[in-house]
């Protein structure tokens, strides 16, 4: 059993409610939740925030995202501003009029970067994918960039090595390569997370996990995908798909 579906369980006995009544609650069928409780379904990341703020939990502690030996968030995030990753997506729906909503989010999000709320982070692979878009597009997505401050990541050895871990065991389709060198090149940079609005392939539960794998494996320190709503306060109303 993962720790989110022994979490989900203890706090819907917690609470006393039925699987049926919490799905009531929530406005989602009483057997997604069963399906959630014994891990035949994943939740996305807009659902686990939403049954995180049901029960007034962190969504860290519901994922089983909590240090281990101490129970509590690692010291470093409270003393320093977390340093967050922007894949393509999160930087291209500044320009998504036809999704408006995440649009909106991502405009939100680059707010609360020019007021130095995140310290940023951009691979080489986002300006290789911003680069493939028409000439106006780039131009627009470039003046976005131009305004905030990040450190620059370029793809060397050690993240090619990663990437390549992360497609060899099946954590992204092997199309997904580039999806790969974002999580690869964020993860070597020590970000806390990788923002994104690819729900498929990246900012989801069944990913996180897959990821968590990897990076005790290979030693590296904790990192979450996450789309930009989960960055942002107040912000629970919100659909996407990548």
């Amino acid at each position: 059993m993962t720790l989110f579906q022994e979490s989900l369980k203890r706090l819907r006995k917690e609470d006393g409610l039925t699987q049926e009544e919490l799905a009531k609650k929530l406005n989602i069928s009483r057997s997604a939740i069963g399906m959630y409780e014994t891990g035949e379904r994943e939740p996305d990341l807009e659902s686990v925030e939403t049954i995180a703020d049901f029960f007034n939990v962190d969504m860290n502690e519901l994922l089983g995202y909590k240090n281990s030996s101490t129970n509590e968030p690692p010291k470093e995030h409270s003393m320093r501003k977390p340093k967050i990753y922007l894949d393509t997506s999160a930087i291209s729906h500044l320009e998504q009029p036809e999704k408006p909503s995440e649009q909106a989010y991502s405009r939100e999000l680059f707010d609360y970067i020019k007021a130095g709320r995140y310290d940023v982070y951009l691979s080489s692979v986002v300006f290789d994918e911003i680069g493939d878009c028409s000439p106006e597009r780039k131009e627009a997505l470039l003046r976005h960039v131009a305004e905030i401050s990040f450190e620059d990541i370029h793809i060397n050895a050690d993240v090619a090595l990663l990437a390549s871990k992360i497609i060899e065991r099946n954590v992204l389709p092997k199309r997904s390569r580039r999806d790969s060198q974002h999580i690869a090149a964020a993860i070597i940079a020590g970000c806390d997370y990788i923002v994104s609005w690819n729900m498929r392939h990246m900012a989801n539960v069944k990913t996180n996990k897959n990821i968590r794998h990897i990076l005790i494996d290979e030693g590296y320190k904790e990192i979450m995908l996450v789309p930009p709503t989960m960055l942002l306060e107040g912000s629970v109303d919100h659909e996407s798909d990548n």
